[in-house]
């Protein structure tokens, strides 16, 4: 008799699983299911593993690193933040625009100029942190350009 009740049980909660879930699905709740989503194949920021080119005393430089998001098919569906931790050699600028950073400028020094950039991603939503998606949502790497 036990095991009669226990296989009803069973039976009724997978149904009742299956039509929450189909409910969920269809009803428009896509947030609740993009977060799941987001947690089972979490989305990711990406540094390109490249260094950056050289560059001579005196002459125009020019170079681009472009930050991506992994588990995602567009990049540009989110908000990139940067960091730089270190600087380029003097007279080289940088901008940080969406998923670039652009560097350019002159350079006034010789020499191996390191830097770390760190990078974090967010969709522009808040949502408060629940604990359960452990992941993290930020990157870095050191970039190195050298000035002849």
């Amino acid at each position: 008799m036990k095991t009669a009740i226990s296989n009803r049980f069973k039976l009724q909660f997978s149904i009742l699983t299956i039509v929450f879930l189909t409910t969920l699905l269809f009803s428009g709740c896509e947030l609740f299911l993009n977060e799941a989503v987001d947690c089972i194949a979490k989305v990711k920021p990406k540094l390109p593993d490249n260094n950056l080119a050289e560059g001579k005393l005196g002459i125009e430089y020019f170079e681009t690193i472009t930050a991506s998001a992994t588990n995602h098919v567009n990049d540009d569906d989110f908000a990139y933040y940067f960091n730089m931790i270190g600087r380029p050699p003097r007279g080289i600028n940088y901008v940080f625009d969406h998923r670039k950073i652009y560097f350019s400028g002159i350079p006034t020094e010789k020499g191996t100029f390191s830097f770390s950039i760190d990078l974090s991603i967010g969709d522009g939503l808040v949502f408060n942190d629940d604990g359960i998606c452990f992941s993290d949502d930020s990157t870095s790497k050191i970039y190195t350009i050298i000035i002849n």
